[in-house]
This record gives C-alpha cells, sequence and structure tokens, in this order.
C-alpha cells in the first residue's frame, strides 16, 4: 500500500465552539435514508452498491472512497491477529457480529506527519462467495492538539467512530449486488 502525503487544514477556532456533548460521528445522512446516497457500479464487473459520499464528522475523514469490492470464491474464514500493543499500532485483524451477519475486519495502521492513515476490509459471506470491500480513513494525532477542548473533541470523535463505521459498512453490503 502506498500513502500519499495528503494535507488537510483544521480551522481551531471553529472546533472551539462544539459543545461538550459532541456526538460520535456519523457516515449516515442526518435523515438515515440510503436512497440518497451515491451508487456504485463496477466497470470491470456487475456488482453495485450504494454508500454516503462523505462523513457527517470533524476529525475523521475518506481517502479512498467509495470502498473497493472484491468477489472471492474462497471459503469464509477470519484468522484473527493482533495481539499486544504493537501489533494494535499497526495491523489486527478480528471477527465482528453486526446485526447479525459476521465480518472479517482487518485494519492496517499508517502514520504521517501528524496523520493516522487506517485502511479497513470488511470481508463476508454473501450467496456462497466472499465479498470484501476495502477503504481508507485518516484522523490527526488527537495528542497534537494543545488545546485542551479539542484535543477531547478529537478523541471522543476518533474512539466512538469504529461503532459508526460497523453499522455504515453493514447498511452498505445491505445493498450491495452482484451475480
Amino acid at each position: 500500500m502506498v500513502i500519499t502525503a495528503i494535507s488537510f487544514v483544521v480551522n481551531p477556532k471553529s472546533l472551539l465552539k462544539l459543545s461538550p456533548n459532541i456526538k460520535a460521528p456519523s457516515l449516515i445522512p442526518l435523515d438515515n435514508t440510503p436512497a440518497i446516497w451515491q451508487i456504485y457500479s463496477s466497470s470491470t464487473s456487475d456488482i453495485t452498491f450504494k454508500y454516503p459520499s462523505t462523513l457527517s464528522a470533524t476529525f475523521v475523514g475518506l481517502v479512498d472512497w467509495p470502498p473497493r469490492p472484491e468477489i472471492s470464491e474462497q471459503s469464509f474464514s477470519c484468522n484473527e491477529s493482533g495481539d499486544g500493543p504493537e501489533a494494535q499500532r499497526t495491523s489486527t485483524t478480528y471477527a465482528r457480529v453486526i446485526n447479525g451477519r459476521t465480518y472479517c475486519v482487518s485494519v492496517t495502521r499508517r502514520g504521517a506527519a501528524g496523520t493516522i492513515y487506517d485502511q479497513y476490509s470488511y470481508s463476508t459471506l454473501l450467496n456462497t462467495k466472499v465479498v470484501t470491500l476495502t477503504f481508507s480513513i485518516h484522523h490527526p494525532q488527537c495528542d497534537n492538539y494543545a488545546d485542551q477542548k479539542i484535543h477531547e473533541a478529537c478523541q471522543k470523535e476518533t474512539i466512538g467512530f469504529s461503532d459508526q463505521l460497523d453499522q455504515t459498512i453493514n447498511q452498505i453490503f445491505s445493498t450491495l449486488t452482484f451475480s
């Protein structure tokens, strides 16, 4: 995986206006209607799915989006890894059940110039085939914020992001079709 330097500007003055009751980010549009999502249609296969075009998050952003789909004839299994603190910082694989569907989630973490890049791969069994969606996100290293309010808002958003991401990916998979 090649990571290109990406820069983005966060206006600290606008962040200071955040209330202390900041909610976890939501990838799901505010009206929660997947009908307003974009439609992905592969030019090389018959895969289609719906996805949200943006995040409603202050600190977490999309890098490789929409997710890149892959279909495999292999059997579905999840070889969990990532024991220990070092593994958690670089890569890990774990099984996750989201609304009754089992996923194998692999996350590879890289850092560059105060930003953390996470590449995610969610795999699950659909119609006897293993389907994988791969994408990347970025977020700042929250400890770099000297302002306590910004630091806390950043940490709260990035910590709460995983559950929202799981739910959004599960919704994307629920719209995915192929033959």
